[in-house]
Parts: C-alpha cells; structure tokens; sequence
C-alpha cells in the first residue's frame, strides 16, 4: 500500500458539498445549506462563511478573490472573503465556474428541453458570448470542467439512470462553439491531463476510459478489480502526474492506476486515514463486513497537488455530515 503524508489538514466543521479550487492555492468548500470556509495559502484556519441563499453552485476565481454563486434565481458574484456583493444577474441560473482565464461560464435553464450556456467577463458585467443548447435527456443536471485551455471548459450533462453526457465548450470571438463527445458513453465527470489534449473517466460499466480531447478517441479502457469482492469501482477518478489515474471504490478505498498497461499497481491512502473495518467507521452497521474509508472527494488541485476531502467518522445515524479537507501529492 502506499502511503502518503498530508501537507494540511483542516476540519471544515460542516459537510463539504460545493468545492472549488483556485490556482492561487485558495479552496472554497460550501454545504446544501450554504455554510462555507474558504482556506487561503498558509493559513491556519479557514475563513468561516454563510451564504443568505442555497448555492446550486460555487466557484471561485483564479486569484482567490472572487466567488460565484448560482441559485437558480440568479447569478451571484461576490467578494471572495467578506461575501461582499460585487454583481446579481438575475435569471434561472443552474450552475457558474470560473474558466481558467477567470472567463465565468453559467447555464441558465429555458424550459426542460434546452440551456443556454454563457461566457462572462470575471465580474459578470456582460456575456461576451451565448449558445443554446439542447438538453440530451430532459431535465439534466451540468457541472463545468475546468480546462487548461483558457477559453475552453468541458461540460458534463447528468440524468440518473437516463445517461450521462460530456461537451466541449470553446469561446471563438463573440461566439460558443458547444460539442458533444458522443464516443464516452454515460461517464463520470471528466478529469484531464496538464495539457488538455487527454482525459480520464469511469464510465456506467465500471470501466476506466482513456480518451483524447476534444474528439473522444478511445486510448484504452479495461474494467478494474479491486482488492475486495464484495466492493466495486465508485465514481471518483483523477490523472496523476502524465502516466497514472487514481480511481476509487465505492468503499472509499483509493487505487492508483497504469494508464499504459491499465492495470491496478497499488493502493493508496493519506496517513491517518486508513482503511479499517466498516464497523468500526459505521457501527450502526455492526453485521457489515470488509474494508472502507472515510474518503468523499477528489480533485486534482491546479499546483498538481490533491484535494481529498474525509467525513468525519466514527458516525452514529443521528451525527451531522462534517468534512475534514486533506492535501497531498502523488508520490509518482
């Protein structure tokens, strides 16, 4: 197994719904409800905060100093550490990231057949740029990718059990240019390599796909063991480093992946948070047998560095979902 030293850790003292991160080192994290932290670079202890309103989405700016926020009212564009309103655009706003560039990408729904997808300047003075889009299944959810091409953001459309769904979005000018990338069939959200030409996804199969980017050439794709039978792949995947993904199961165990011979080589976790019996992390679930974690989340933060954020457990059915926020680097 390998092992991996944390370079932070942090208890959010809420549940870490809404995450993003910055390139400046700022992370942003936000529960259902709207209580937030905001950790800055080599501060001790996040910036507590409270939104007046449910975040459908939260983004932050590549400087750390702004924060946008869909409600599905409206599109919200705030002071990144005193929520100081900076902007309010008002409309069906479904979600907002910040590109890159500090390009702000938002969707606003028109009726349960289609979308408009937007580019803002940072400050969501104007949109520099629109196109309507259908909704491939009716009713969908979107989430923006960040990419590293600062006028480009992969969107990934999600129905349930009706399919999933990624696009390419590219700013030319004062036009979108909106691809679907129809060869992945119901993926994950996307997670790409430091130049944006790759990416990888776990797919409804339960394969690992490797594809280039944007037509969605297959590289390679194999269906992953894991170590326990009575677990499968989940729905956490990242690139690590330009030869490995990391892929976790649905017990929260982590595995760190051979793109060129695909192919599981180790185990991963972060000192501290090793797997252990499920009853001892859930001992309202005392006949549960094998391994788990207390892993939630995983990004890939823009220094290369990993975000993984860890529930707080043991947990009783009655104890509030609190996160602890992790960083750590891939030791490849």
């Amino acid at each position: 197994m390998i092992k991996v030293n944390p370079t932070r850790e942090v208890s959010l003292g809420h549940r870490a719904f809404h995450v993003a991160a910055a390139a400046s080192g700022h992370i942003a994290a936000f529960s259902p409800q709207g209580v937030g932290s905001l950790l800055s670079p080599g501060a001790a202890e996040p910036v507590r905060l409270q939104l007046p309103w449910r975040p459908e989405s939260v983004s932050i700016s590549a400087n750390g100093q702004r924060l946008a926020v869909a409600t599905g009212a409206a599109l919200h564009v705030l002071d990144g550490s005193a929520l100081r309103p900076i902007k309010r655009v008002e409309g069906a706003f479904q979600v907002a990231a910040f590109g890159s560039d500090d390009t702000l990408w938002s969707i606003v729904r028109i009726g349960s057949s289609a979308i408009t997808v937007e580019a803002w300047d940072a400050e969501a003075t104007k949109p520099m740029a629109r196109c309507d889009v259908q909704d491939p299944f009716g009713g969908s959810a979107f989430m923006f990718v960040q990419h590293p091409d600062e006028k480009t953001v992969a969107i990934w459309a999600a129905a349930g059990q009706d399919g999933q769904m990624i696009f390419r979005a590219r700013q030319i000018g004062s036009e979108l240019q909106i691809d679907s990338i129809v060869s992945v069939k119901d993926p994950t959200p996307p997670s790409f390599n430091a130049s944006g030409t790759q990416f990888v996804v776990i797919s409804k199969a339960s394969e690992l796909g490797h594809y280039t980017f944007p037509d969605g050439a297959l590289i390679a794709e194999t269906e992953l063991p894991v170590s326990d039978e009575n677990d499968s792949v989940g729905d956490l995947v990242s690139f690590a480093g330009t030869t490995h993904a990391l892929v976790s199961a649905l017990s929260g165990r982590l595995y760190s992946v051979c793109l060129s011979r695909m192919t599981v080589e180790d185990e991963l976790c972060v000192i501290g948070h090793e797997p252990k019996l499920v009853r001892e992390l859930y001992p309202r679930l005392p006949n549960e047998s094998g391994f788990c974690t207390d892993l939630s989340f995983l990004m890939q933060l823009p220094s290369g560095e990993f975000l993984s954020l860890h529930r707080d457990l043991p947990s009783s059915s009655n104890d509030p979902w609190i996160d602890r926020a992790l960083t750590w680097r891939f030791p490849g």
